[in-house]
């Protein structure tokens, strides 16, 4: 079966996603959610302040006569920073989704594993014990990335590995998300020339008109 790849969901509504090999926490609230680029360079996270929730689905296509189960996340980088945490819920349903906040999230709450779980903690068609023969894509994986004033000023990469059960074998698949901290909050939203304002970037430099893929 083809390698599970993860979608990201960005704006007020479940349709406005992008599909990229490049995953960012956004600003801290100095813009709304539906004018930032989610390159994080041009909108870093304030030190003291919260990204905005991330909104992430695992998407599978499974081969004819296999199985998967059981999904996994965890966080499998260093140690995040002094006055650094993510957050994380792994069973927020599709008809569950909500405009991200950069407000602390009352929605990821648990701090993110450091080792793989020994149980699911990803649904998939709201639970964590469904076994899937077809393609399908599981529940939101919330995030936010969370800072106090005795953050510093940097570039994190923050690898995030997820496990899953194919065939009664565990794989895996790391997906990396940036976030860049900083003390100033930059917002360049991206305008061409006729005036049109895009709001994602993807990391060949194409730009995508608001209103998503």
């Amino acid at each position: 079966m083809a390698l599970p790849t993860l979608v990201q969901t960005v704006g007020a509504t479940p349709g406005r996603v992008y599909i990229s090999g490049s995953f960012a926490f956004m600003d801290s609230g100095v813009a709304p959610i539906t004018e930032p680029s989610t390159s994080a360079s041009i909108v870093p996270v304030q030190i003291g302040k919260n990204s905005y929730e991330v909104f992430v689905r695992f998407s599978f296509a499974v081969a004819t006569g296999s199985t998967v189960q059981k999904l996994r996340v965890h966080y499998s980088g260093a140690g995040l920073p002094t006055g650094v945490s993510l957050k994380y819920k792994g069973s927020w349903t599709a008809s569950a989704y909500t405009t991200p906040t950069s407000s602390t999230s009352t929605v990821a709450t648990t701090t993110i594993p450091t080792s793989t779980p020994a149980s699911a903690n990803i649904s998939i068609d709201n639970s964590t014990s469904t076994t899937k023969t077809l393609d399908f894509v599981s529940d939101y994986l919330v995030l936010q990335l969370q800072t106090t004033s005795s953050a510093a000023a940097a570039t994190l990469s923050i690898p995030l590995t997820l496990t899953y059960d194919l065939d009664g074998v565990d794989k895996t698949e790391v997906f990396t998300f940036t976030a860049v901290l900083s003390s100033i909050a930059s917002i360049t939203p991206y305008v061409d020339i006729s005036g049109v304002f895009y709001d994602t970037i993807d990391i060949t430099g194409v730009l995508y008109e608001e209103g998503g893929l």
